[in-house]
């Protein structure tokens, strides 16, 4: 076998999350995946569990696995029973940076409420430059964030150091030396805010950092939802 399948099951009203299934196999397939997956739905909703959430990764071979299942129209995140089919958005910030990186001009054209702004890979870099020599630094970067070998692309870390609170701040502090870099330090911080209303695990987080953004979400009608919601719209438009 060359990789192995793993099934994780996750309870959402609380309690240990455990290894359902571990599969060995030497190529998987959309196919394959999908009848793993739903024999394990139809084990689990026969025992008196109800599967809410199918959660993977964005690589080929899920994005194909999503599409054989039949969907709401218009909202291929939920199928016609009620469950979801999600990305995990840990994977998703990745594919941001490395989306930005691998961008041939460097570029991200965004909108930013009406306005057409441009994030440009160039401005970190040239941020990282005015602090390589520097004994106090105002961001988080160093050589690896800034420029990643493909293995190192995995790490989460990594990408933090551009899509962190510090790196931000001091785009807008330096926003006179390196020129536009105001829009590059927008879309960071709508990348930050995005990332901490999703990446919310416990309770109590806001209270500790002080930032209300990191609460659970436990409303319809929160707010922050409909922040979600305009951050995909301008994915949307960046693709």
């Amino acid at each position: 076998a060359k990789t192995v399948l793993g099934i994780m099951i996750v309870c959402l009203k609380g309690g240990p999350k455990f290894l359902y299934k571990m599969i060995p196999v030497s190529k998987l397939s959309s196919n394959f995946l999908f009848e793993q997956i739903n024999s394990s739905i139809k084990l689990i909703n026969s025992s008196s569990g109800d599967v809410k959430v199918v959660i993977c990764d964005g690589n080929r071979v899920n994005q194909a696995f999503f599409k054989l299942y039949l969907t709401i129209p218009e909202k291929p995140w939920k199928m016609e029973d009620g469950m979801y089919l999600l990305f995990d958005f840990v994977h998703l910030l990745k594919n941001i940076r490395n989306l930005w990186l691998t961008e041939k001009t460097g570029e991200l054209v965004y909108n930013d409420n009406g306005i057409q702004r441009t994030a440009k890979w160039e401005h970190l870099k040239c941020l990282y430059q005015l602090e390589s020599e520097k004994l106090v630094k105002l961001s988080d970067l160093n050589e690896i964030a800034i420029a990643p070998k493909p293995i190192e692309r995995q790490n989460v870390p990594t990408c933090l150091n551009v899509f962190s609170d510090k790196t931000y701040h001091a785009l807008l502090t330096y926003s006179q030396i390196i020129s536009n870099s105001k829009d590059t330090a927008i879309f960071i911080n709508k990348v930050i805010t995005w990332w901490k209303i999703l990446n919310v695990k416990g309770r109590g987080a806001d209270v500790r950092h002080n930032d209300p953004l990191e609460a659970p979400i436990c409303i319809p009608d929160d707010c922050r939802l409909n922040t979600l919601l305009q951050f995909g719209d301008m994915a949307l438009e960046m693709c």
